[in-house]
This record gives structure tokens, sequence and C-alpha cells, in this order.
């Protein structure tokens, strides 16, 4: 095996910065970082080299410590050398996938599994997410399960599919690799409102959920159904709840369960959002409870897509669908929220920070920069703080054009100083105290960041571009 040329460094608990572990790294010149990657539940993996080289990929657990470093060979390309005067494009990342626990990744264009021994082990399948045979809907990687949804492909005639009406579940064992393929039976709803397709919600190690709403006219009242799955594709419950607001109506956000759909007219394209994203659904397997939540507007004829914003809406039921608390919370913003706006560029986050605490966001960033946040208590719903910010957009760096290895381009000054972040850097720094300490130490500094906000923690991984150094830090909750 070739020397690895990734430099590690650990440190314990810095009282200074205040972050609980931090792990140090370069990369050597020529080289480059080509994918960071973490897992659901926080294990980090990075994936280094050059093309045409073998590539070296680290995994690390929620804690930071190392699992395995590994260098393998690899098919990966990136971009052509030359695009034209002027001309931009956004950078080809290492494709890999992980698994919800950290321990299990697999990259398409390789073939390649990667396992939590170190193992990677090439395969001669022809693709893990888009056979040929299925009519891809949704995938995903669940711990050791890679599983797939959608239609029945069926070969009218040598290298021909055509799409039937039968939907499939197709299960892939990454430790042995058989597959099991048996029909996807979703519950018929009978309903006389508009009843939406069903669609993926959460998976989890043993079962994962599917969701479709009823959405009436009058946007006053929408009903989930929730169905929860086991790894055979067998149901094993329905649950349906209610969500109800007073004298408000639902409107839309960029990623509402649903999000939107991009149609093609020639050489261009237009967004075109879609009903489903009226509202969202977090599922809390911890606490046996779940959360939806959404926008409202104030707007009784207007449609969900062209209406005002008003305000924010989070309802909590337990396991058997009977609510806890709900809340309403009106934002005052005439300044920028309460403006007419499309709705797919208005995104709403929800956090479960793990601290007894839920993580609210409500952003903007096109042609005005700002995002509403709150922390609530979640066995209330009582809101503990909020706080409205703004700040500033560079769209190359954003797409991961240029002056960095992974997309940033969100800078605050009061924030983050001189530094670069995505968006959830700036959200860390009302969500964790520990993150605002540490960039008020830091404010100088001209350093990207790229932030991802876990159920175990807080991770942040920092780059020195000019210097090709980098570090990942992890802030517990």
């Amino acid at each position: 095996m070739k020397k690895t040329f990734v430099i590690i460094c650990l440190s314990t608990i810095n009282l200074f910065y205040s972050q609980d572990k931090t792990i140090s790294f370069n990369v050597k010149k020529g080289e480059e970082l080509l994918q960071y990657k973490i897992s659901k539940q926080g294990q980090p993996f990075i994936v280094m080299g050059k093309e045409g080289k073998d590539l070296t990929i680290i995994s690390y657990d929620s804690l930071l410590n190392l699992n395995y470093e590994k260098s393998f060979k690899s098919n990966y390309k990136g971009l052509p050398g030359f695009f034209g005067r002027g001309m931009y494009s956004s950078p080809i990342y290492y494709d890999l996938r992980v698994s919800i626990d950290g321990k299990y990744a697999v990259s398409e264009n390789d073939k390649k599994i990667f396992y939590p021994d170190g193992r990677i082990i090439d395969t001669k399948i022809e693709s893990f997410f888009y056979p040929k045979d299925i009519d891809h809907n949704s995938s995903f990687i669940s711990n050791e399960n890679l599983c797939i949804i959608g239609k029945e492909m069926i070969e009218v005639k040598k290298g021909k599919y055509e799409k039937s009406d039968n939907s499939i579940f197709l299960f892939r064992n990454l430790n042995n690799l058989n597959v099991k393929k048996t029909e996807f039976k979703t519950p018929k709803i009978e309903s006389n409102q508009e009843v939406l397709k069903w669609g993926l919600s959460s998976y989890h190690k043993n079962f994962f959920f599917m969701v479709n709403k009823e959405l009436n006219k009058e946007r006053t009242n929408d009903k989930y159904n929730i169905v929860k799955y086991d790894y055979n594709g067998e149901i094993l419950s329905l649950k349906s709840v209610e969500i109800k607001l007073d004298k408000k109506y639902f409107t839309a956000s960029f990623n509402g369960f649903g999000a939107y759909a991009i149609s093609y007219t020639g050489m261009a394209s237009r967004h075109e959002m879609s009903s489903t994203a009226t509202g969202n659904i977090y599922t809390d397997l911890k606490n046996n409870v779940f959360y939806i939540y959404g926008l409202y507007t104030n707007d009784k004829d207007n449609d969900f897509y062209q209406s005002t914003f008003g305000g924010f809406y989070i309802h909590k039921f337990n396991s058997e669908g009977e609510l806890i608390w709900k809340m309403e919370k009106t934002i005052v913003d005439t300044k920028d929220f309460n403006k007419n706006s499309l709705c797919f560029h208005m995104q709403v986050d929800f956090y479960n920070l793990n601290n007894g605490q839920i993580g609210f966001a409500i952003s903007k960033s096109n042609n005005s920069n700002f995002a509403h946040l709150f922390s609530l208590n979640e066995k209330d719903g009582k809101i503990i703080k909020s706080k409205k910010i703004e700040f500033k957009v560079n769209d190359l760096m954003r797409e991961g054009i240029k002056n960095g290895s992974f997309p940033t381009g969100f800078n605050s000054e009061t924030l983050i100083g001189k530094n670069n972040g995505n968006i959830e850097t700036l959200f860390s720094t009302f969500f964790n105290p520990n993150i605002e300490s540490f960039f008020k130490k830091n404010k100088t500094t001209k350093l990207n960041y790229k932030t991802n906000i876990t159920e175990n923690g807080v991770f942040l991984i920092e780059e020195d571009n000019k210097n090709n150094k980098f570090r990942i830090l992890k802030f517990n909750n």
C-alpha cells in the first residue's frame, strides 16, 4: 500500500476555543480534497487525491476517532482544464454516499463498497442506485441496507424497457450483496381532498417512513398519512394526523416535503412549485415523537405560490399520532420576510439539537439575504430565544466554483468575522454559544468553513485555502 499523503494531528478538548475535539490534515501539493461527507449521525468521511492517481479515503466516528485510512484505485475524473474565457463550471466531487450510521459508504462510479473495518470491495454491480429494471423514485442506505423504491421496468425486447404500474422495493445487503426484490404496497387513501403521491420521509436502522398528504382547497387543513415499513417492504403501521390553522393559510417553502420540480422548455428551465411543499415532517426516534412544521400566510385568496409570508407553525405528536403541543409564531418583518416572494427562495430548516431544544431557521438567499432563527423548548414549544440575521452571499463560492474545496460563500462579519461559511455556519453561531465564542476569537482570519448540525454535535470543516490545510472541529450541542 502506498504511503498516505495525509498528516493527521489529534487534539483533545481545547478550552480556549471551547471545541470538544479537533483533527488536522494537509493535502499534498497538486492534489485536492475531492469529497467531505458527514453521515446523519455525525461520522465524517474524507476523500483526497488527484485524477489518474490512487485516492485516499479516511473515515472517523462521531467522536472524531479514526476508523480507517485507505488508498484505492479510482475512475474519478475532474473537470477539463479549459472552459473558455470568462466561463465557470461547478466542481466535480468524488461520488460517495454514506449510511446513516456512518459505517458503510458506496461509490456508484467506482462500483465500490467501503466497509466499517476498512475493506474496500470492487463489485460488478452495474448500478447501485439506478438498475435497468427499476424506474428510480427514492434510494437510501440505512446501515448495511441499500434500498431502492420505484416502478418496475419490464424488458419488452432486448435492451428496451418500459415502465409498468407495479411499484418495487429492492433491498441489497451490503455485507453479502444478496438482493431481495418485492412488490411495494402503499395504502389506498379514499378522500375528497387533493391526495398527493407517497414520498420517502425518513429512514432508520430497522425501518423507514413514507408519507402522503391530503390538502383541502381552503389551505387551512392538511392531513398527513404516515406509513412505517420494515426492510422486507412490509407495512408495520399507518398513522394519520391533521394539521389545522386558525384563520391562517398554508404556504410553501423551497424544501417543504416534495419541494419543487424543474420544467425544461427548450434551452431554458423554470421552477414550478409543487403543492406538496406546504409542510414537512421530522421524526425523533430517541423520544418516539415526530414534528410537522411549515410556513403560513394571512392571505386567504392568493394561491400558496404568490402569497406573502406571515409566520410558521410546529405541531408535535407522539408515536401514536396524538398531539402533544402546537405553536404558531407570527413574524413581523416588513423589510424582508413579510414581502411577497416566490416560495422556492424561502427555506425552512428544523434541527433536533439533542439538548432539550429545537432549532428552527427560516432563510432566504437571493436578492435579499436574511434568516429568522429560533430556539424552542422541546417539551412545550415555547420560544427560548430568537434572532434575525443578515448576511452577504458570494454566488461563485456558494456553488463551490472558486476560492475553496467545498461550497461556502456566506459571510456576516458580525457573526463570523472575515471568514466564509455555508449557511449552517451562520446558524450554528446562534444555536451553539461555543461556536459563537470560537468565531469571536477568530474574526480576523480568512478561512472557509462548512458546517453540519447533527444530533451528535456540530461539525465544522475548516480550510486554509492558501496553504491547503484543513481541520475538522466538533462542538457538542
